[in-house]
């Protein structure tokens, strides 16, 4: 049993070592310019979303009037229920180029793909959880 409570104690350790410092819980809402890039982020605001080809689009306009681009999965572009609505968007923040430093009008974000020139903030959001209010 001894073996067994210093295993249980080094596994607490070990992941308690890899936890986030930070105060901010996973789906606390953060202003755009606390989300840098290779950072998950948390934002509020009212959702944009428009199907199209090559990219989908979809945007957040927060309440700072500042927008964000949306990587968002293909069941949320399909949801119309989600179209202008207050959301909360939680994903990893990546960089987007400008649409005036680039000829491409789309490229893909691991899987799926995004259109260049939707918010000029040079920041796209890779969502992964989405709620509605």
């Amino acid at each position: 049993m001894h073996i067994y409570a210093k295993l249980v104690l080094s596994l607490f350790i070990v992941g308690s070592v890899g936890c986030s410092t930070n105060s901010k819980q996973a789906f606390d809402a953060y202003t755009l310019s606390e989300c840098d890039v290779g950072d998950s982020c948390s934002l509020t605001g009212e959702i944009f979303i428009a199907r199209g080809v090559p990219a989908s689009v979809a945007n957040l306009k927060l309440d700072s009037a500042e927008c964000v681009a949306l990587s968002l999965p293909e069941e949320a572009y399909k949801n119309k229920k989600l179209q202008f609505s207050k959301v909360r968007v939680f994903g990893v923040v990546y960089s987007q180029p400008s649409l005036f430093e680039t000829d491409i009008v789309s490229y893909k974000l691991l899987d799926r793909m995004v259109a260049v020139g939707i918010c000029e903030t040079g920041k796209v959001i890779y969502v992964e959880k989405i709620k509605r209010f």
